[in-house]
């Protein structure tokens, strides 16, 4: 198994962690860096994943596809309160788990690594590409639902188990795109279309990351370097 799919249990994992083991979430460090993880989704998806796509795939569809992931990402946010991109909310019952928003996230890291397996739609450059840029926004995913479990009061074996369970969504994505690949019907347009699906996911992720939290439509000076060190590593790989 590629060892880069590590990090896609990894980071999750570890952001997860780290909620459960801090008394006070520091809300302005997590927007530092959802800044550099959406910069970086962001760039990759416009140098590199979207122009890609276009090449290969060249019906129209595809722009359909995108459209349709982007519009798919917010009905999706009904049910995960916007837990892709860091929002905190205070639970409406304080003792009750959190289940719609597990699920709709669980569904979202599912379908983000479909497009990851080796099939061969991506080259190995872009797939690494892909994969930092999925880990790296799944890492402040994971530590907000840590966070949202602990205000519901949940049990820390069932905490961990979540935790466990999400980390392991993406690389579920990629074992069923393997498997569904030994049918006919799962032809490599088919794994394209799942792709554009998820380009438009990340579009609305990514862009509600760098602008929804701009006070007065302005950007603080760390978050302006924060979104400078995303971009910069996404042009650099």
């Amino acid at each position: 198994m590629d060892y880069r799919y590590g990090l896609l249990f990894l980071l999750p994992f570890i952001g997860g962690l780290f909620a459960m083991r801090i008394s006070h979430v520091n809300k302005d460090i997590l927007k530092l860096f959802l800044a550099f993880s959406g910069a970086f989704l962001f760039s990759i998806t416009l140098i590199d994943i979207l122009p890609s796509l276009y090449q290969v795939h060249t019906e129209w569809n595809v722009g359909l596809f995108i459209l349709a992931g982007f519009f798919f990402q917010i009905v999706l946010e009904s049910f995960t309160k916007g837990i892709e991109h860091g929002h905190l909310h205070h639970l409406r019952h304080r003792n009750k788990l959190p289940l719609t928003i597990v699920i709709g996230l669980c569904i979202h890291s599912f379908i983000e690594g479909m497009p990851l397996s080796n099939i061969g739609i991506l080259s190995e450059a872009q797939r690494s590409n892909l994969i930092y840029g999925v880990a790296l926004h799944e890492a402040p995913a994971a530590f907000t639902l840590i966070t949202l479990l602990r205000q519901s009061k949940t049990s820390t074996p069932n905490t961990i188990s979540i935790l466990l369970f999400y980390s392991g969504m993406s690389l579920f994505g990629i074992y069923s795109s393997n498997l569904l690949s030994q049918f006919p019907f799962f032809t490599t347009s088919v794994l394209q279309n799942i792709l554009a699906l998820v380009v438009g996911t990340f579009l609305h992720i990514s862009t509600t990351i760098l602008f929804e939290n701009s006070e007065n439509h302005s950007f603080s000076r760390f978050k302006l370097i924060a979104i400078g060190i995303g971009v910069a590593l996404a042009l650099f790989i």
